[in-house]
């Protein structure tokens, strides 16, 4: 399953396909560009290979939450590739981790489900609201023409972490309930969110839980500091948040602010002001080259 729009010439469809052939496997390519991709995910193997992105990623492992998921590798070919770095896959070059599935290690990713009225949704990064979600409402209008995209996020996050504004929310987490003024809630299953940020840097993609991220005003500060290093390339310690573990949790915005499903934006409404988040019992078994 590959994203042609991801890595370059140097990935391209015909790329990928040689160099997972000339590793001994026999390969079946398709794109996910082409309508009906997911057709392509009935088909038995051994193995699906995802080259591309966080949102390539999250397209076919939720194709594949509604089969018989066989083992996962993922080729990370996108710009933050935070799935793959939760696993110690984005510092590896696809040729590194295609020569190492012959003696990888499986570890299960246990994927999340959203419940946001009739909306029915799997995430494997995050589902939150706030200055995260603010930022992929805004990532278009900052567009510049050859400006590296991580590069991008952070100076987009700095700018909105000064200017975004707290808002109330109403959270119940495993039955308790308490209201809070944010900056952002994030549900983490993985650690990094966005481009590259540590919101939970101890989360556990293998375990039954998520952890759900409070940024508060008092955050405002040690946010933008440590998002000011990344950009001057300083190794900087991240800030540390409020983290409650949670079987599930409740989120109810209560006034109108953006919400997210891993980098996609949705719009609540009277209907979805109601996200019910929680891991879902399916998971995936990723393979982690030695």
């Amino acid at each position: 399953m590959h994203n042609p729009d991801a890595g370059g010439e140097t990935h391209s469809a015909e790329g990928v396909t040689s160099l997972i052939a000339n590793a001994g496997h026999d390969v079946v390519y398709q794109s996910t560009d082409e309508p009906g991709w997911a057709r392509a995910l009935e088909r038995r193997c051994d193995l699906v290979a995802i080259a591309g992105g966080d949102g390539t990623v999250r397209k076919a492992l939720s194709a594949l939450s509604e089969t018989e998921a066989p083992r996962v590798a993922v080729l990370p070919l996108g710009t933050a590739n935070n799935v793959a770095h939760a696993f110690g896959l984005a510092d590896r070059t696809p040729e590194e981790l295609v020569a190492g599935w012959a003696d990888a290690e499986p570890r299960r990713f246990r994927l999340g489900r959203l419940h946001a009225g009739d909306m029915r949704d799997v995430f494997v990064e995050s589902v939150g609201g706030g200055l995260f979600a603010e930022a992929i409402r805004s990532a278009d209008r900052c567009e510049e023409p050859g400006q590296d995209k991580l590069e991008r996020g952070l100076r987009l996050l700095r700018r909105l972490t000064e200017e975004s504004p707290s808002r109330p929310w109403r959270l119940t987490l495993d039955g308790v309930e308490r209201q809070s003024d944010l900056l952002a809630v994030e549900a983490m299953l993985i650690g990094e969110t966005g481009p590259r940020i540590p919101l939970a840097p101890a989360a556990d993609p293998e375990d039954r839980r998520l952890d759900l991220v409070l940024v508060t005003d008092r955050d405002r500060g040690a946010l933008a500091e440590y998002l000011e290093a990344q950009l001057d390339g300083r190794a900087d310690p991240a800030p540390r948040f409020i983290i409650h573990q949670v079987l599930q949790a409740e989120l109810v915005p209560l006034t109108d602010v953006p919400m997210r499903v891993d980098d996609e934006l949705w719009q609540p409404g009277e209907s979805r002001r109601r996200a019910t988040v929680r891991v879902a019992p399916m998971s995936v078994d990723v393979l982690t080259p030695r």
